[in-house]
């Protein structure tokens, strides 16, 4: 299984110079962003600097993307109506 880092890092190669967004659930937002902050990973949130960084992590409530990319096989379920 790959952690949500090397997932980034991979999206951040195909990407190249542009963004990604990490929408995530918000019962699990506090965990990745400790998870990325230990991994070194450089992201930012949802305020306007955080958006100036590659990667921006999302609570799934606050999301406001035109197109949004979903990554399966990562132990990822439906947590209920925007979210929760």
């Amino acid at each position: 299984v790959e952690t949500l880092a090397e997932v980034i890092a991979q999206e951040r190669t195909e990407v190249g110079e542009g963004n990604v967004a990490v929408i995530v659930p918000d019962s699990l937002h506090e965990r990745l962003r400790v998870e990325l902050t230990d991994r070194s990973v450089v992201f930012g949130g949802p305020g306007r600097a955080g958006l100036e960084q590659q990667v921006t992590l999302v609570p799934v409530r606050l999301r406001k993307f035109r197109r949004v990319k979903v990554l399966g096989g990562m132990g990822w379920r439906p947590v209920g109506p925007r979210g929760r």
